[in-house]
């Protein structure tokens, strides 16, 4: 064995007993007023999980977490509050919807059409602008294949326009598929980060969110966050796109594809799952089909399409076909949830004390005269930048609580646009290959793009987008939410 083998070895093994120890030792230390014991236990484990997906992963830290907790709270109280949650069973579901659009390439087919629109040939930044919308728009529910997708392009434009690797045209236009598929995530309230983070938000005692509103409120922000970007490449790093000039996207080979019937089938679930999850936000309460969609909680929303499809047959194989779809299951996401929301129910409940010691750290602050909306702006912009090093959720549930605090001790702070904030400033991760998944992919791409260059780009996008899209996103959410 190697001596750095042997170091990460070592490395390895030293992380995995710190978790131990923050998940089963942390709660033996004397409490300090006034947290309670229970408090600590529940402390010690939400320490560990941060820290073991901070160093080693998901799926060990998760499960030591979950047993650290069963001591205090008990193993069925915690299984059920986090596996056993009308949540986690919707997440899982939904990936059922997400492995049917990826088996039939039905996000390929939609960027065809979009990308082979006549009207903005022979318009740089009109043509630019659009690619980059087309990729915001596939890229709320295409995830990684999205993100290759646009990345591919983009370098065969490169290519084809004898654009060589590393120039800005190709880091930017790399920047701007990471931009639009970072905000991608959270578009939607019922799917991805957003909707684990709604969940976490609301199990730590935060108000309600409606669906509605939040795609309102989300939809306009990612909005904003795309004409920061185009309207920052193009006045302030300068982008040139005079070689675009006379491109046409048919040079590529991509042409307008019309959807096979199994395509048409995922359109359908897509659209169906999407109905069920958004009516009860729209209709009456006393209409039939809502007091039915509610009964049936969210994860039966998403469950009742996905169960027709499997009954109903193509060429003589269900469409959905519940065992090729496990694969595309992300256990580490169902990991989080199943430790996030058992930790978020309890963690500041009145008889861990918890909640009144953040009071007492913040009241000062409150009351020696810094603004709530100051402390907030001051956490939000750590949070941005902490995203970029650390993994969004991590940043996220540190966040929360203090939020909740500060929102409790003055009552001008709106806890939900504080929240909304949240949401997007902690999925602003473009600056570093470890700030997310998609940006590790980005990053990736070495023969294309260089460190240097990307993070002299990527640090002007970042500054200029939080600049905007705080006030912006805050006076948003605080009207619609």
């Amino acid at each position: 064995m190697s001596t750095a083998t042997q170091k990460s070895s070592f490395a390895y093994y030293i992380h995995f007993i710190i978790i131990a120890f923050f998940a089963f030792g942390f709660g033996l230390i004397p409490p300090v007023e006034p947290i309670t014991q229970k408090g600590m236990v529940l402390l010690g484990c939400f320490i560990g999980a941060i820290y073991g997906w901070s160093t080693i992963g998901i799926i060990w830290p998760s499960i030591i977490a979950i047993l650290g907790m069963s001591l205090t709270l008990g193993m069925s109280t915690v299984l059920t509050a986090g596996f056993g949650s009308n949540i986690c069973w919707m997440v899982i579901f939904t990936y059922f919807i997400i492995g049917l659009m990826e088996e039939t390439k039905l996000m390929e087919t939609i960027a065809a059409f979009l990308l082979t629109r006549k009207f903005c040939q022979g318009k740089p930044w009109i043509q630019f602008g659009f690619i980059l919308f087309s990729s915001q728009i596939i890229g709320t529910i295409g995830g990684f294949a999205s993100l290759m997708l646009f990345l591919t392009l983009f370098f065969n434009i490169a290519k084809l326009l004898n654009i060589p690797p590393y120039s800005k045209f190709v880091v930017i236009s790399c920047f701007g598929v990471l931009f639009t598929h970072v905000f991608g995530m959270i578009a939607f309230p019922f799917l991805g980060n957003a909707l684990i983070f709604i969940s976490i938000w609301q199990s730590m005692g935060g108000a309600e969110i409606d669906f509605v509103h939040y795609m309102i409120s989300s939809f306009s922000m990612i909005i904003v966050a795309f004409f920061t970007f185009i309207l920052v490449c193009r006045f302030i790093i300068r982008l040139d796109l005079s070689p675009m000039k006379n491109f046409r996207i048919e040079d590529l080979g991509i042409s307008s594809i019309k959807f096979t019937p199994m395509q048409k089938y995922a359109s359908i679930a897509v659209i169906w799952m999407m109905i069920d999850l958004l009516l009860p936000s729209i209709l009456p309460d006393d209409w039939a089909i809502v007091r039915f969609l509610t009964a049936i909680t969210n994860f039966g929303q998403v469950a009742l399409p996905i169960v027709v499809f499997m009954v109903l047959r193509h060429n003589g194989e269900p469409i959905i076909d519940f065992r090729k779809n496990t694969k595309y299951v992300s256990w580490d996401v169902i990991l989080i949830i199943g430790t996030i929301l058992p930790l978020a129910t309890y963690l500041t409940a009145d008889d861990t004390g918890i909640s009144s010691f953040m009071v007492n750290l913040i009241q000062p602050l409150i009351s020696a005269g810094l603004n709530p909306f100051v402390c907030i702006l001051i956490i939000m912009f750590i949070a941005a930048v902490i995203t970029n090093f650390a993994n969004n959720t991590v940043v996220a549930v540190i966040c929360m609580p203090i939020i909740l605090t500060i929102a409790s001790i003055d009552s001008s702070l709106s806890s939900q646009a504080g929240f909304f904030i949240l949401v997007f400033m902690s999925h602003l991760a473009i600056l570093t290959p470890s700030a997310c998944p998609f940006a590790a992919v980005m990053f990736g791409n070495s023969n294309w793009i260089d460190i240097k260059s990307s993070f002299k780009y990527g640090l002007i996008i970042f500054i200029f987008s939080f600049i905007v899209m705080f006030p912006v996103g805050y006076a948003l959410a605080s009207v619609l939410l």
